[in-house]
């Protein structure tokens, strides 16, 4: 086995970690100390940090997670649809070696990379999805030509109907996105996350502008809400979820609309919409009528005890039909038990 001398790096190692970030033109805010400190204090995890060469930050991020329930394991990123490395492609190879190497030491289960649009060349997938990738530009006007007409008819209604939209990054807008947020997982037969998880993201991110909360309303009701993440000129779509009492006034359409024009002038070049299930031809559509651009999207499993890439797994989380009779609050109980052994 080859030694690499490439020593873990922990980004709450240094102040300066992001603004080296920002020399990499793949860095995103996934690769930030800011959420990495959202993840270990939210759930404990720790950073396992591989640098690269090209920045002192360059880098394949990996947390470590401990749970006696569903084993240790390292993954590239916890909660999180993708995280590319920020490496040459000539230094991939020697990181992926390294990374291997870490999970045999730690005694990991397997390691569980995310890497984006990279393809690891000649190791079998483990799970596939669909991302969706939006370009974005200051001419407003371009961005709504692009969009689908039924689209346009839909942002059109919720105008008509007198929904406003407004922007925000104080601790009341993540309270009332997170009651959205426990409506629709009620709805989906999931728990929600934990509560402090979105505490976390407001005082590391969103507070610090480096992201933001949307919230739809009628009259003085919150009907609908998104989180947005951004880093640079890059913006990604976290979390969306709406009272389905209103849906159909279209609050959602509105929402996202003056989130595209707003990230838009404001300096951001591309929004990512996230990770889709294939089988998801109701979300693929939603996503598709912004003009977003479709792409591959692969995780790959490394099992420690075959020392070896493997195929197959099990599918995503389902939801629990019986979980949708649950009251919120025990559901909320249940995600800050549970999720923290997810990953």
């Amino acid at each position: 086995m080859t030694d690499l001398h490439v020593p873990l790096a922990d980004p709450f190692g240094r102040a300066d970690w992001d603004s080296r970030l920002g020399n990499h033109p793949d860095a995103g805010v996934f690769h930030t100390a800011e959420w990495a400190r959202v993840l270990q204090e939210t759930y404990g995890y720790e950073p396992l940090y591989a640098p690269g060469a090209r920045t002192d930050a360059a880098l394949w991020p990996v947390m470590e997670v401990r749970s006696r329930l569903t084993g240790h394991r390292g993954v590239s990123l916890p909660f999180t649809d993708y995280c590319d490395p920020l490496l040459e492609p000539a230094q991939v190879e020697a990181h992926l070696e390294r990374l291997c190497r870490t999970a045999r030491q730690h005694r990991w289960r397997y390691l569980e990379l995310r890497p984006g649009q990279m393809d690891l060349a000649g190791r079998p997938v483990y799970r596939k999805y669909l991302r969706h990738s939006l370009e974005l530009g200051p001419d407003a006007q371009a961005l709504f030509d692009r969009l689908r007409p039924s689209v346009r008819r839909n942002i059109r209604k919720a105008r008509r109907l007198g929904i406003r939209v407004e922007r925000s990054v104080q601790p009341g807008a993540v309270r009332e996105y997170y009651r959205l947020h426990c409506l629709i997982r009620k709805h989906h037969g999931l728990p929600p996350q934990p509560f402090r998880f979105f505490e976390r993201i407001g005082e590391h991110l969103l507070r610090p502008e480096n992201g933001l909360v949307l919230l739809a309303r009628h009259d003085q009701t919150c009907i609908a809400g998104a989180v947005f993440l951004r880093f640079r000129d890059r913006a990604f779509y976290k979390f969306g979820a709406c009272d389905r009492r209103y849906q159909q006034w279209r609050p959602n359409d509105l929402l996202f609309w003056e989130a595209i024009e707003w990230l838009g002038q404001n300096g951001h070049s591309r929004l990512c919409l996230g990770r889709t299930e294939p089988e998801n031809t109701g979300l693929r559509r939603f996503k598709m009528g912004w003009g977003a651009r479709e792409f591959p999207l692969y995780y790959y499993r490394y099992h420690v005890g075959k020392d070896a890439f493997v195929a197959g797994g099990e599918a995503g989380v389902p939801g629990y039909p019986g979980f949708r009779h649950l009251p919120v609050g025990l559901l909320k109980l249940m995600g800050a038990c549970a999720y923290r052994h997810m990953g």
